[in-house]
Order: C-alpha cells, then sequence, then structure tokens
C-alpha cells in the first residue's frame, strides 16, 4: 500500500482514543494505551499508519472508523485479535492481510468501518 512507502518514524499516542487525518502526505502513530478505545481516521490523497501492537483493548470491541479517499490506511494489529472488517471500498480495496491463527476466540476485540474511494485499507501484524 501507499503507506508503506511513505515510512517515517512512528509518534507514540498514550491515549485512549485516537482522531487522525494525512493530507497529501504521510502520518504515523503508535498507540500505548492499556484502555484503547478506537480511532478516527483520514487519509486524503496520502497515507496513515496506526500501530496498535503496544495497545490493550479496555473494554472490547474497539472501534476504529477509517476513511480512505485516494490513499491508504494501514492498521497494525496483534496477530491474535479478533478483528471484525466492515469497509465499504468504492474503487478500491478493504482487507485483513494478517495470516491466519491456529486458534481464535469469540470475543471481537476491534471493529474497523469506514469507506474506501481509489485508496485501500489493510490489517497487517
Amino acid at each position: 500500500l501507499l503507506v508503506s512507502r511513505m515510512r517515517r518514524k512512528s509518534q507514540e499516542v498514550g491515549d485512549q482514543s485516537v482522531d487522525g487525518i494525512a493530507v497529501f502526505g504521510g502520518r504515523n502513530q503508535r498507540v500505548t494505551s492499556s484502555g484503547f478505545t478506537g480511532a478516527d481516521l483520514t487519509a486524503l490523497f496520502g497515507g496513515y499508519e496506526l500501530d496498535l501492537r503496544d495497545a490493550e483493548v479496555g473494554d472490547p470491541p474497539a472501534r476504529i472508523n477509517a476513511v480512505a479517499l485516494f490513499g491508504g490506511i494501514d492498521i497494525i494489529v496483534p496477530r491474535e485479535w479478533n478483528v471484525r472488517l466492515d469497509v465499504l471500498p468504492i474503487f478500491g480495496g478493504a482487507e485483513d492481510e494478517r495470516p491466519r491463527r491456529r486458534e481464535e476466540h469469540d470475543e471481537i476485540d476491534l471493529v474497523v468501518t469506514g469507506f474506501v474511494a481509489f485508496g485501500g485499507i489493510s490489517l497487517n501484524d
């Protein structure tokens, strides 16, 4: 995705929720909160990377609303999290690119909703 080409040093965020926008550029954030509740992310002609590997969900499920227009959003999620992806793609794509886990639990840890037009939203580990 576009975001992987725009690697920069991640900004550490200890907040429970994240609101971020990337316009004509890139933005990288790493969440370290022990009570993560969610995020609102927007990428317009740019890329946004949100790293959740150091975060813990306070009251599952955490919710991320992501909008990518002519850009990309890359959400890095721990492999053991159960994620529900409910994004409407129009001339774009949204997918969970993490490898399958051997064991899954029923509780949903993260719900990702949003909209993509001429771009992409991906979940990685």
